[in-house]
């Protein structure tokens, strides 16, 4: 199967609805924005895999804003990463990629809930913004902030 494969048939998805279906996502970065805006759109429910976790990219405040529980950090196992275009095959960088479950909401009343039962918190005073855009704000083990609160990763 080669590599447009996959992303010409995420593009057929793309064009039916998603508001019926509990849908597992797990597509390349470039068409997270998309994805995001079609999961709302549609007010469908998702969780969405993604072995990032870019807080300085466009669409991380969108993903961040859309939670409706913690983020789910799996367990750093060669075994969940492989090569889209060669399914056998074990991604190369798979000691360095994080793959995380971002479950999203089918309803706002979802998300606001969830917003609510977080703890408020705030950046630490004192400390200086991470320079890479792919760190984490804030301490380890936190998926961003929404709200000036921190989101911690659950582990699995």
């Amino acid at each position: 199967m080669s590599p447009g494969t996959h992303i010409r048939e995420l593009g057929l998805w793309m064009h039916s609805s998603w508001r019926k279906w509990t849908c597992l996502i797990n597509p390349p970065v470039v068409l997270l924005p998309r994805v995001l805006r079609k999961i709302k759109e549609d007010r469908a429910t998702a969780v969405l895999l993604s072995a990032l976790n870019w807080t300085g990219q466009s669409w991380f405040p969108d993903l961040i804003q859309m939670l409706v529980d913690y983020p789910l950090l799996l367990p750093q196992r060669q075994s969940l990463l492989f090569l889209p275009f060669q399914p056998t095959a074990y991604h190369p960088l798979w000691k360095y990629l994080h793959l995380t479950a971002w479950t999203l909401p089918e309803t706002v009343i979802k998300q606001q809930t969830f917003q609510k039962k977080m703890l408020t918190s705030c950046w630490p005073h004192g400390e200086r913004p991470p320079r890479s855009g792919t760190q984490a704000p804030g301490r380890p083990g936190y998926a961003g902030v929404l709200k000036e609160v921190h989101v911690p990763f659950q582990l699995l």
